[in-house]
């Protein structure tokens, strides 16, 4: 059975972004370079992307639009994320990485939570543009979750973990157009 996750109340909303934080600013620039100015010398920034993650190496049998639209838009995400962790670096004097969620809570997650506090760390998630059940048997239909839900259960797990270890965070929700949210962003950190 699906389970619905606790409501969350944005903090602020930004011509479709939404803000999730402590503080309330008056926009969606103000919001990250005020998260990021409360760095000390030695703190470290991770971009945690619940988003779609970077499809690497060939692809077997006929590639439709669909997927070459996919595969342009998670190389654009990937370039937007590294743009704004050099900018990070560059202008905060600080080391910034970015990883897929979920599947950097395997490696550098178990870091973020067990280290002695330096990170300040970035969520971004956004609106499925498809979703894909998961099937409660093997070779049947029926299902009561879906990749979709399965990943927002894990963000919501990982800002709970992080905000239980008094972790500094800051979500920004996207909506449906993940790339305008990213490039916003991205040209604040200029």
């Amino acid at each position: 059975m699906n389970h619905p996750l606790p409501d969350e109340t944005p903090t602020a909303t930004y011509d479709g972004l939404r803000l999730y934080s402590p503080v309330a600013t008056d926009s969606s620039a103000e919001a990250l370079h005020a998260f990021l100015g409360q760095a000390q010398p030695g703190d470290y920034v991770t971009l945690q992307a619940y988003l779609s993650p970077h499809i690497e190496g060939p692809h077997a049998g006929h590639v439709t639009p669909e997927l070459t639209d996919f595969m342009r838009e998670t190389a654009e995400i990937r370039s937007a994320l590294l743009s704004m962790c050099a900018r990070i670096r560059d202008k905060y004097h600080l080391a910034a990485t970015f990883g897929y969620g979920p599947r950097y809570l395997h490696s550098t997650g178990q870091l973020h939570k067990g280290d002695v506090g330096r990170g300040l760390f970035i969520q971004f998630t956004a609106n499925a543009s498809a979703d894909v059940p998961i099937p409660a048997v093997a070779g049947e239909l029926s299902s009561s979750l879906s990749f979709e839900s399965l990943k927002a259960a894990q963000a919501f797990g990982d800002r709970q973990a992080l905000a239980q270890a008094g972790r500094r965070l800051i979500r920004f929700h996207l909506g449906v157009n993940v790339m305008e949210g990213l490039h916003r962003l991205n040209r604040t950190l200029v």
